[in-house]
C-alpha cells in the first residue's frame, strides 16, 4: 500500500475549484494545484507584505511552488512569472526595486492600487484563489478558514503533511494572533503555529502524531 501524503489532498471539496469533482482520484492534480495556490498566497504575498526583505526566508520555497504551478496551470504562466519577477526584485539588493515591491504590496488593497501594477496580475491571481476558498473573508475571529482547511487534512487520513502545505494554516493562525492577542485560546493557537513553523523552516513533513495532536487541540478551542 502506498503511503498517503497531503500532496494530493484528495478530500478537498468543490469549494477549492470551479471544476466539479466527479471523481476525486481523477482530479487530484487540480486539487493539489488549488491547495498550492492557497499556500503561495501566504508564502509569496502576505508573508512578504508583513515582513522586510532582509528577514524574508521563503524565497526558495515560493519559487519552487511557482515553478510547479507553471507546469500544472500553464494558462496562468504569465501571471506566475510576475511572481518570479517580484521575488527577483526583492532579492536583488537594489533598494529602488525592493521599495517598488513593498510599495505595490502596501497599496494592493487601497484606492491607489491602479498606480502600482508591475506585479498586479500575480497578486490578483493569489488574492482571487484565497477569496474563492474563504468566501471573501480575509480575517475571521472564528478561524473558519483554518478549521475548514485542517478538516480536509483530518478527513483525508493522510500519514504526513508536506511542509509546502503548512503556510496557509500557519499564517491564518498568525493573523488571528496579531488581531486578537488577548484571546483566551491564544496559547493553543500560538503553539500550533510554532509547530507548523518548525516543519516549514526545516522543510520536514508534519508527521501523523503531530497531525493528531493539532486535530485534538482544535477540538478543544473555544472561539466564540
Amino acid at each position: 500500500m502506498k503511503k498517503k501524503n497531503l500532496k494530493w489532498l484528495i478530500s478537498l471539496p468543490i469549494v477549492l475549484t470551479a471544476i466539479p469533482l466527479v471523481a476525486a482520484a481523477c482530479n487530484k492534480k487540480t486539487i493539489e494545484k488549488e491547495a498550492l495556490y492557497l499556500n503561495l498566497y501566504y508564502s509569496a504575498f502576505r508573508g512578504i507584505n508583513k515582513d522586510n526583505y532582509k528577514n524574508y526566508s521563503y524565497d526558495g520555497i515560493s519559487r519552487n511552488i511557482i515553478e510547479t504551478l507553471k507546469k500544472e496551470d500553464p494558462q496562468n504562466a504569465d501571471a506566475l512569472n510576475k511572481g518570479i519577477e517580484l521575488l527577483d526584485d526583492l532579492r536583488s539588493g537594489d533598494a529602488a526595486k525592493q521599495f517598488r515591491v513593498f510599495e505595490e504590496l502596501a497599496n494592493f488593497y487601497t484606492s491607489n492600487r491602479k498606480e502600482f501594477n508591475r506585479y498586479s496580475s500575480f497578486l490578483k491571481l493569489l488574492d482571487d484563489k484565497n477569496n474563492k476558498f474563504v468566501g471573501g473573508e480575509v480575517t475571521e475571529k472564528d478561524l473558519k478558514s483554518f478549521i475548514k482547511y485542517w478538516g480536509f487534512v483530518e478527513k483525508s487520513g493522510v500519514k504526513s503533511v508536506n511542509y509546502k502545505y503548512l503556510f496557509y494554516p500557519k499564517e491564518v493562525l498568525d493573523e488571528f494572533a496579531r488581531n486578537y492577542p488577548t484571546h483566551k485560546e491564544i496559547g493553543k493557537i500560538r503553539k500550533i503555529s510554532l509547530t507548523m513553523k518548525f516543519f516549514i523552516d526545516f522543510k520536514k513533513d508534519l508527521g501523523k502524531n503531530f497531525i493528531k495532536e493539532i486535530t485534538n487541540t482544535i477540538k478543544t478551542l473555544e472561539l466564540n
